[in-house]
């Protein structure tokens, strides 16, 4: 598999702190602590392997105090002790709304 990741920033990233269930067996619970149209930062317990990939449900904040389920599919870029950098196969509606707000 080639290598898709680049260290270059293409999109703008945000500080966030979201939930996010891997649905992939066996479910896990994360946070996502960095945010992107590209992809996200994962604080974890566990590393997955490089180039796999995973379906993860982010808890997303909606409006009017509102909370929204996003399933992204992401390849793991990188993966650290601690950390898993994602990169999205595709954006989710959800995903750019929030985004677009966080950019104001």
């Amino acid at each position: 598999m080639p290598n898709e990741y680049s260290p270059a920033r293409r999109f703008p990233r945000f500080a966030v702190d979201l939930l996010a269930i891997r649905a992939n067996a066996p479910p896990r619970l994360d946070r996502v602590v960095n945010l992107s149209r590209g992809g996200a930062l994962l604080v974890t317990r566990a590393a997955l392997p490089v180039g796999t990939v995973h379906t993860f449900l982010f808890i997303m904040p909606g409006r009017e105090s509102r909370s929204a389920v996003a399933a992204v599919e992401a390849v793991v870029a990188w993966s650290g002790v601690t950390q898993l950098g994602l990169q999205f196969r595709v954006v989710h509606e959800l995903v750019e709304q929030y985004l677009a707000r966080l950019a104001g």
